[in-house]
């Protein structure tokens, strides 16, 4: 099989596993191999380099492929013009390339009429638009076909005869039209659609190749086939639609127990009831390993038991890992979204469901991402969610994220502790109403907090353990005014990511402020315009570690936390915007004593009082970019120039600097040695200066 491709070749590993399958190449374990994508067989094949990797998919060993043809013989070849095949009857596995457009290019292939496996080469300059009848009269005993690829518009009728056929490739053409014989292949186990754009539908009886394993089309392709159901083989079915048309309805799934993977099915509110869905048989289903179930959008149905009696009917198999709801107008949730009906249950969506209380997730013991959004009739979290009598709820979650809930108002938990023992990320977005989280874990990485009510930050469980947070996000939450209590109240020394931002009444920070964040590398502080440390410290606010600081709208912050930057070694990014001066009227400048010289990066913007650049600034050799942007006083640049290693400088809407930096300006000389310069969009180039 190796030998009839050119060295360079480059496989995927799912294509390659599947003809290898068709071709019975791989006879043990075939359940287990198909179940895992063919891993299991492909590492073992990496691991002895027969295979090298290559970005996402494999090119053979030039070794590898030296042998196959030494050991192939005539069994395997590759066709090339002006070759003689005196053994032609013998090749089993041929490529042939498709070079020439008219039907006597193909002429050689009658002579290998024993063929198993053909492959055409379709190159760039590939003219081959339709394939000549007569070949596949020949070429009865045909397993494989590959013809993907480009140029192809037509197949001919006489496909039909390829009664032994069991995989066929029409990736990438052009055909329009699958011929009606197609059907005829009924000892067919794989057929490939793939981005066949120019394709509308595929013939109605396709469906009598009740051997097909793995149909690949586009969903718009698929979903037109009626009575999808007798392919009782088929592994795959990335999505299924029900429709109210005959041969259509959720019932054709009852038979279909090999599929394998992920299923969608969408379209669920044209189910006519509960019957129907018990029809469907899912729970018979053991290789289905995702299921997600889509309500229409645009569906005007409302709240109903109905709806409630459709979705108790879809009950999955127990060993089911992951499970989406999305758009279900029902009034409750199942009774078989617990742990004694999907006890293997990993993953988790609901989305825009309108029922008012969640399900019992917690008593699931293998959840790990949970995400619950649009779930906008919801008003209280409270302990049907968390599992009643549960020593532990949620114990292997992991992530969890609240989202668009805009009526929960309350959380309520008695012993935190007992919650989200192995949490590490936890988001809660769009939760105008929600004043308080329960303590988090200790295990906890990242927190990201999105237009909230909360009135403080959430504790910390179990005091004694170190955090492990690291990305703390706070945006829009305009009830918290102070940060002294909760987590930022405790040591969170992993923490490396702080981003306040769009909290208009916070007033105040730690006693400390930023100093105990002793692994702190990006601070960005925005729109927080009353935001002010309680104290002044002797060596700055902020930690040695800091590399990236960011002062949006935050005057109060800012005027303190300026004089420590002498103290940040690591120092490489400094933005500051929004910095009224007027709010000091006896200074024209930024307060800095002593820029680090690790900085790389430096933007100062809308600063409408400011009249001079940071003292010392030439001295700054590491600077590589300057951005000054609409700060209007700004009268000239450093009297000592600008850093000789800068690199780019980029001036907008400073109207006195612009003058200075015109060609004869006094200014002029001080940017000679810059890179890239751009003033008011105005790209200067070098040789202009």
């Amino acid at each position: 099989f190796c030998s009839v491709y050119p060295k360079d070749y480059i496989f995927s590993k799912e294509k390659l596993v599947k003809i290898w399958l068709a071709l019975g190449f791989i006879r043990q374990s075939r359940k287990k191999i198909l179940e895992d994508s063919g891993n299991a067989y492909f590492n073992e094949l990496v691991s002895r380099s027969f295979f090298q990797p290559y970005k996402e998919n494999y090119v053979m060993h030039d070794a590898m492929h030296d042998l196959a043809i030494s050991v192939s013989m005539e069994h395997c070849e590759r066709f090339e013009d002006g070759t003689r095949y005196d053994n032609a009857i013998k090749t089993r596995h041929l490529s042939f390339p498709c070079t020439g457009a008219g039907t006597k290019h193909f002429d050689p292939l009658y002579g290998f009429r024993k063929l198993r496996t053909l492959i055409l080469m379709h190159g760039y300059n590939s003219k081959m638009s339709r394939f000549p009848d007569g070949v596949f009269m020949k070429l009865q005993f045909l397993r494989v076909l590959d013809m993907h690829g480009r140029g192809l518009k037509e197949l001919p009728e006489s496909i039909g005869n390829l009664k032994q056929l069991r995989f066929l490739d029409l990736s990438s053409t052009e055909i329009k039209t699958l011929p009606a014989s197609i059907v005829k292949l009924y000892n067919l186990q794989i057929l490939k659609l793939n981005n066949c754009s120019s394709l509308r539908e595929v013939p109605h009886g396709i469906t009598k190749l009740t051997n097909l394993r793995h149909l690949e089309g586009s969903t718009r392709l698929l979903l037109r086939i009626p009575g999808i159901g007798n392919l009782i083989c088929l592994q795959e079915l990335e999505e299924f639609v029900v429709l109210k048309r005959p041969r259509h309805n959720i019932t054709e799934l009852r038979n279909m127990d090999q599929l394998q993977g992920k299923l969608t099915i969408r379209g669920l509110n044209n189910v006519a009831d509960e019957q129907d869905a018990i029809c469907a048989k899912l729970k018979t289903k053991e290789h289905l390993r995702a299921l997600h179930f889509i309500w229409d959008e645009d569906c005007k149905l409302t709240p109903s038991d109905q709806q409630d009696e459709v979705l108790e009917g879809l009950q999955p198999h127990i060993d089911l890992k992951e499970l989406m709801i999305k758009g279900f107008p029902g009034v409750r949730f199942p009774s078989w979204l617990a742990s004694s009906f999907l006890p293997n249950l990993q993953t988790t969506h609901i989305c825009n469901c309108r029922c008012t209380v969640l399900p019992p997730l917690g008593q699931l013991p293998f959840l790990k991402n949970l995400n619950i959004a649009g779930a906008t009739e919801v008003t209280q979290i409270g302990h049907e969610f968390t599992g009643l009598g549960q020593i532990k709820c949620f114990p292997a979650l992991e992530e969890l994220l609240l989202e668009d809930m805009p009526k929960l108002g309350e959380w309520i938990f008695d012993d935190a502790d007992q919650l989200f023992p192995q949490l590490t990320e936890l988001g809660l977005i769009s939760c105008p109403k929600l004043k308080k989280l329960p303590p988090v874990p200790p295990t906890l990485t990242t927190l990201r907090i999105d237009e909230a009510g909360l009135e403080s930050l959430p504790d910390l469980q179990k005091e004694a353990c170190p955090s492990s947070l690291t990305f703390l996000y706070i945006n829009g939450c305009p009830n918290l005014t102070s940060l002294r209590v909760g987590l930022l109240s405790h040591n969170l020394t992993a923490l490396k990511s702080l981003t306040v931002a769009h909290c208009e009444e916070l007033v105040s920070l730690p006693e400390e402020c930023f100093r105990p964040l002793t692994s702190l590398q990006f601070l960005h502080i925005y729109e927080c315009p009353c935001l002010v440390p309680w104290t002044a410290l002797e060596r700055g606010l902020l930690p040695a570690s800091v590399e990236e600081i960011r002062l949006v709208s935050c005057s109060l912050l800012a005027h303190v936390l300026l004089d420590g930057l002498q103290y940040c070694p690591l120092l490489k990014h400094f933005q500051i915007s929004d910095y009224q001066i007027a709010d000091y009227p006896d200074i024209s400048n930024f307060p800095l004593e002593l820029l680090p010289h690790t900085l790389q990066f430096l933007d100062i913007s809308r600063c409408d009082d400011l009249q001079c650049l940071p003292p010392g600034l030439h001295e700054v050799s590491s600077l590589e970019t300057l951005h000054i942007s609409n700060c209007r006083e700004l009268e000239s640049l450093p009297e000592e120039g600008l850093p000789r290693g800068l690199k780019e400088l980029y001036i907008n809407q400073c109207p006195k600097i612009k003058q200075r930096c015109q060609e004869g300006g006094q200014d002029r000389v001080k940017i000679a040695h810059i890179r890239d310069i751009e003033i008011d969009g105005d790209v200067i180039v070098l040789e202009q200066i």
